[in-house]
């Protein structure tokens, strides 16, 4: 049998040769666009898996940082921890959108919408101090005056009613405590300066019913009355303003009522105006029938 030596330059060609195949690049379809990746990551989102949504698209923004997509990437990044409640992340994120990407861009005005809201939901209870819900309203107010004419102008204003009426709350929420510790003269106080900063607010009716029987708890029976009468009527104001919301909620448990008020739950899970009013007419009812108990002896 005859063996055939092939010749060392042979015998490394072809080692090269099997080396190269073996480990030579393969052929790679091309990488998604960031537009497929970015719709991908919003299906994600809508079916409410905000983490994972989350992953893909900060994932994006580490793959393409200068891609046209990365400011709206930027927002649904936002949305993703403000549905996580990670509200102090969500609001660098929106916040980062606001300042660094375009006006005009669609999602723009929603980032400054969302960044107003976040604000808001960082804001502690009204009891507590408020500097965030003012911070809400500053922004509220950018807003307003750069975007008034943008899709979410009617949200933003209604966002901010919600943040004064909170401040209008721990306003009343003080003369309330000083009325419950005898401090009635200061309580008074602080009702007439509720009135005169925040006119519109609910918290104004409540407060009138609270003037009012701080002159009674004083012994001025007159003046409770007076001051009892002109709630009766803002009571009355209040309801005709609000028949829509009035419309919208249905009647409440004792639970509900018990905690309203008091500050045991969060502001913006306590927007029953109904049982608001009904409460206070309660109350204004009763503080009637101690005046004209008095009144009689």
């Amino acid at each position: 049998m005859t063996v055939k030596i092939f010749p060392a330059r042979a015998a490394l060609s072809l080692c090269v040769f099997i080396f190269l195949s073996g480990c030579g690049p393969r052929y790679v379809g091309p990488e998604p666009l960031v537009e497929d990746l970015l719709a991908e990551a919003r299906q994600l989102y809508e079916r409410e898996k905000y983490g994972e949504a989350k992953e893909k698209l900060e994932a994006i923004k580490f793959d393409h940082p200068g891609n046209p997509y990365i400011g709206e990437v930027q927002h649904f990044i936002g949305l993703c921890n403000f549905r996580l409640k990670d509200y102090p992340a969500a609001e660098q994120d929106f916040r980062t959108v606001v300042r660094e990407f375009p006006a005009g861009e669609k999602y723009s005005d929603a980032a400054h919408y969302y960044l107003c809201l976040t604000l808001f939901k960082e804001s502690l209870p009204p009891r507590l101090d408020q500097e965030l819900t003012q911070k809400a309203i500053d922004e509220t107010d950018g807003f307003l005056e750069t975007r008034g004419e943008g899709a979410f102008a009617d949200s933003v204003k209604a966002l901010r009613k919600t943040c004064v009426d909170k401040l209008a709350e721990k306003e009343f929420l003080a003369g309330q405590l000083y009325r419950r510790m005898g401090y009635t003269s200061s309580a008074i106080h602080y009702f007439k300066s509720l009135e005169k900063e925040y006119p519109d607010s609910r918290w104004c009716v409540r407060g009138r019913y609270e003037w009012a029987l701080s002159y009674y708890l004083q012994r001025n029976y007159t003046d409770a009355e007076k001051i009892a009468d002109t709630c009766g009527m803002k009571i009355a104001a209040l309801v005709e303003s609000e028949k829509q919301a009035m419309r919208e909620i249905r009647k409440r448990g004792l639970f509900y009522r018990l905690v309203h008020g008091f500050g045991l739950v969060p502001y913006d899970e306590r927007s029953g105006i109904r049982v608001f009013t009904d409460d206070l007419k309660t109350d204004l009812a009763r503080l009637y029938r101690k005046i004209e108990k008095k009144k009689s002896k």
